[in-house]
């Protein structure tokens, strides 16, 4: 039996080791090309071109991918091998407790990569609002104008039927709007904390109501092993430094990400473009899976779009959202509902542009014209 294992990250590389005796020949698929017809310990490095092409002589039987602590292996890995129409049954999984562990691995006990139980990361929208009036985001924050009720209640119900299909999610990351905003913050973050104790927990803001949380919610973000990843704008300057040093009183772990110039602008309203062309080539396919209450999708996107719907009178459904509550749903039915496109693919395009505020009435502020 000959496998291909994808990516030369230092989990792959412990998966081989602990793989079978019954495997005659690996092959380590990786994106850098200067680590082409390299060797590794006498396994060959290889692109996915030279694979897919074993694969079609029977010189590989099998495609495993191995669990990421922090990474999405869904859209890095799966998605390259789906769309060469690979089937499902010879791309198999390695779970994290198993890429983590010390046990052999026996291919034998291992299932298709579309019938895991596992998630990369979740996007967990508990507010709409932000403080921040950015021309071109893609939330749509600033268009809006009073605070949309997320319900706390919807968001638990669904988060433990998320929990019987899915038993680890790898990194969820609290979102808004402007997380900070929304006065259930706590709530939130000891809920989740509590449903999906090993997952890395991140709340995505733009720093500016840091340096006002009180000590008592610091010291419980603290205790519920919290941290925070801070989006750097050019309005932030001196604000920035203010909100990492709250954070470093508490040992609070944080990450700032580089000073952001530029949006990308996501969107033409007018693009004469199917859903399933512009879903095709979407850079982001799979890349987030998001939740609002009871709803996942495969994007953000549709929970942001219902904003500039409403303002601009944009045609905007529904319908293609995961409803978690579907008592017939599983993990595999929803893998498979997030390759699909959805209904507002079709207003997505990129076009990078430069930030700015605005007051959100402007068209031009948020799609070409």
């Amino acid at each position: 039996m000959n496998i291909a294992i994808i990516s030369m990250t230092d989990e792959s590389m412990g998966c081989i080791k602990r793989i079978s005796n019954d495997i005659q020949q690996i092959l380590i698929i990786e994106k850098d090309y200067k680590k082409w017809n390299n060797d590794e310990n006498g396994i060959t490095i290889c692109s996915l071109d030279k694979a897919l092409k074993s694969y079609q002589i029977h010189e590989i039987n099998y495609f495993l991918i191995p669990a990421l602590k922090r990474g999405n292996v869904f859209h890095s890995m799966y998605l390259p091998l789906h769309e060469e129409q690979i089937p499902d049954e010879v791309i198999l999984y390695i779970p994290y407790d198993i890429v983590y562990g010390f046990e052999m691995i026996d291919l034998h006990n291992l299932h298709p990569f579309i019938e895991r139980n596992e998630l990369d990361r979740l996007e967990l929208h508990i507010v709409d609002k932000c403080n921040l009036k950015c021309a071109n985001c893609s939330m749509f924050a600033a268009l809006v104008d009073k605070e949309s009720s997320i319900d706390f209640k919807k968001t638990k119900k669904a988060l433990f039927r998320l929990k019987k299909m899915y038993n680890r999610i790898h990194e969820i990351d609290i979102f808004g709007g402007e997380p900070l905003l929304s006065p259930l913050l706590l709530e939130y973050c000891e809920f989740v904390r509590m449903i999906y104790p090993s997952s890395q927990i991140y709340i995505v803001t733009n720093g500016t109501r840091i340096p006002q949380l009180s000590d008592e919610l610091l010291k419980k973000l603290k205790e519920f092993h919290i941290q925070f990843s801070i989006t750097y704008y050019p309005s932030l300057d001196g604000v920035i430094e203010k909100a990492i040093s709250n954070l470093n009183r508490y040992n609070i772990r944080f990450e700032v990400l580089p000073r952001r110039t530029f949006f990308l602008r996501l969107y033409n309203f007018y693009q004469n473009c199917t859903s399933e062309d512009v879903h095709h080539h979407c850079p982001r396919k799979s890349l987030i899976i998001a939740m609002r209450e009871q709803y996942l999708a495969s994007c953000y996107v549709p929970f942001a779009f219902q904003h500039a719907a409403k303002k601009f009178n944009i045609p905007y459904s529904e319908e293609q959202l995961i409803n978690l509550m579907d008592s017939k749903l599983c993990s595999s039915m929803i893998n498979k509902k997030l390759l699909l496109p959805l209904t507002c693919c079709k207003y997505c395009h990129d076009d990078r542009t430069e930030w700015k505020q605005t007051n959100g009435f402007h068209l031009e502020d948020w799609s070409i014209l």
